[in-house]
């Protein structure tokens, strides 16, 4: 079994289980998307199922998916009107040390970033796949490590080739964990990674468009006419950079 790049992928046994499954979600969003009524009940179905398993599983073996945790901003729960569940799934994420190695602030003390936001969304799939870059070369990717990279940018051999130089070798390799203190230097080599990820004229970029979007406002003149392109490619690499110290966890 081979991946991007032809690169052998040496599935395990949990993971071949998984891909079948795999298969029946795609199929389930396929026919609700064409407004199957029963697709939809299977697919509530089938992600309560999961959620309920997993939360069991954490609740006697926390050791075995706090790792997991750790390592992501959210996490699945049946989340409920009800104070009292509600606070059962905060203890557990609490538990789990959700998020303590993304140095991503989703504390609930202080000011929150938005999700909703186009260049926190944006600065946080740079973020995730900066770290995959710095972590591991190509050859030593998992699966949702190739997702990250392939979701983000349209790519080909020679792109993830020159992405992975920047990870392992130059100014990304280099950078310090994320934080408060740190955010200055992850934001100065931001409009280099930017253009290595999407190219010179990453405003055209699709992947990119609620950014553009969100900053054309602000690239207008006094006669209500949008500035050139590089004011608009500006603006969005000043609105991401900003973002990255809004999502960077305190120290």
């Amino acid at each position: 079994m081979k991946g991007p790049l032809g690169i052998p992928l040496n599935p395990s046994e949990a993971q071949k289980a998984f891909e079948p499954v795999l298969q029946v979600v795609f199929t389930l969003n396929d026919l609700t998307h064409k407004g199957d009524h029963d697709a939809a009940v299977e697919l509530f179905r089938l992600a309560a199922l999961a959620t309920e398993n997993l939360t069991a599983w954490c609740q006697v073996k926390p050791e075995m998916f706090s790792p997991i945790a750790a390592d992501q901003i959210a996490w699945p729960a049946m989340h409920t009107l009800h104070r009292g569940l509600v606070r059962k799934n905060d203890e557990l994420l609490k538990r789990l040390k959700l998020a303590s190695s993304t140095n991503i602030n989703i504390s609930d003390k202080g000011k929150a970033f938005s999700f909703d936001t186009p260049a926190v969304q944006v600065a946080l799939h740079h973020y995730k796949l900066a770290r995959v870059l710095r972590r591991a070369p190509i050859s030593e990717w998992n699966t949702d490590e190739w997702i990250i990279a392939c979701s983000i940018c349209d790519c080909t051999p020679d792109r993830f080739h020159a992405w992975q130089r920047w990870g392992q070798s130059v100014s990304g390799k280099s950078l310090p964990p994320l934080s408060r203190d740190t955010a200055a230097q992850w934001k100065k080599v931001f409009p280099e990674f930017f253009r290595l990820i999407h190219g010179g004229d990453f405003d055209q970029c699709v992947k990119l468009e609620n950014l553009r979007d969100s900053v054309l406002q602000r690239a207008k003149d006094g006669s209500d006419e949008v500035g050139g392109r590089g004011i608009v490619r500006k603006l969005m690499l000043q609105a991401v950079r900003q973002a990255i110290d809004s999502i960077a966890a305190g120290q």
